[in-house]
């Protein structure tokens, strides 16, 4: 097992109960974490959702596993609020348990997906190349076990040795990427960004 597979198991399988024992035993720090989830939550999510990522993929999936508990935490707190509604009630429980559910899924039956997103987070599948001052393109090949993998291109503007901001990210098929040329790759994707 990677470190990046111990760090999305863990945190899917830990997020829950964790956050439970802070709720359940831990009710005098509860304000304090409150807000700090409120505030990790969104940030993490809106990150995500404009390209923001770490140059680390461990520190990635740290922060998605951060997030997780975040919610777990959230989603405990929520379940505490008593309200006459108990239609109400049995609705956001419902919602809310949803992330949970499907996080244990993942950990559990969809064991063999996981292993296949975090095969590619070690350093050894990685091309890198500068395409222009403060440009980089990173190729990542995900191994496909016995079938093809994955090969993911990603152009990012360089914001500090340790942020990026992803600004392409393309997913080819091993099969389509192997005779290819990594620099082609980078470029084409490059070019697509370029004219987007």
């Amino acid at each position: 097992m990677t470190i990046g597979m111990g760090i999305l198991w863990g945190g899917l399988i830990g997020a829950p109960p964790l956050a439970y024992l802070i709720h359940r035993f831990w009710r005098h720090k509860r304000h304090k974490l409150l807000p700090v989830s409120f505030a990790v939550l969104p940030v993490v999510a809106l990150a995500w959702a404009v390209g923001l990522r770490f140059t680390s993929p461990l520190v990635n999936m740290t922060a998605l596993a951060l997030a997780y508990a975040a919610y777990a935490f959230l989603a405990w707190e929520g379940w505490g609020i008593g309200d006459s509604r108990i239609g109400f009630r049995m609705i956001i429980k419902f919602v809310t348990a949803l992330p949970i559910v499907f996080g244990y899924f993942m950990a559990t039956f969809g064991f063999p997906l996981l292993l296949f997103i975090s095969f590619g987070l070690d350093d050894g599948n990685k091309h890198t190349e500068i395409l222009e001052p403060g440009i980089g393109c990173e190729i990542r090949t995900q191994s496909g076990g016995p079938s093809w993998g994955t090969t993911v291109v990603s152009v990012h503007r360089e914001l500090t040795p340790f942020l990026r901001w992803e600004r392409a990210h393309q997913r080819l098929s091993e099969e389509e990427a192997v005779y290819r040329r990594a620099s082609d790759l980078c470029r084409d994707a490059y070019t697509k960004w370029r004219n987007s």
